[in-house]
């Protein structure tokens, strides 16, 4: 093999590749026209974006409608609630004032006895 015969093959071999992908790609003046015509029209991306976001918009005003109902339904039953809490309310330390024998309270005792007949009241109790 001389080397001139090896670069007329491979000469032969590129050309051949050559006239191969000229067959299989598009002429320049069609892609040309393809692409001129993409920039003049819409993104196609972005017809389908304005209804969607207006559908979203939609829905995050319900949700929020919806919230601030429901928020104050519960603000009202609350409201009722410590009302009527209110109207019906007793003294946390009432019992305190309640004793057991309460004739300590309302009794006098009197000055001609001593204080243990006074007490005699408890010692009968007890038995």
């Amino acid at each position: 093999m001389s080397p001139g015969s090896d670069e007329a093959k491979l000469k032969k071999l590129f050309l051949e590749r050559k006239a191969c992908d000229e067959r299989n790609a598009p002429s320049f003046a069609r892609t040309w026209q393809v692409a001129v015509s993409r920039s003049t029209e819409p993104p196609r991306t972005m017809r389908w974006l304005a209804p969607v976001a207006l559908v979203a918009a939609l829905a995050i005003i319900a949700t929020a409608i919806g919230i601030m109902l429901h928020a104050r339904m519960r603000e009202s039953q609350p409201a009722q609630e410590a009302s009527l809490a209110l109207t019906q309310w007793q003294s946390p330390t009432a019992f305190l004032l309640t004793t057991t024998d309460s004739t300590l309270l309302t009794s006098v005792p009197s000055l001609d006895r001593s204080w243990m007949q006074d007490m005699s009241y408890l010692t009968e109790r007890i038995e």
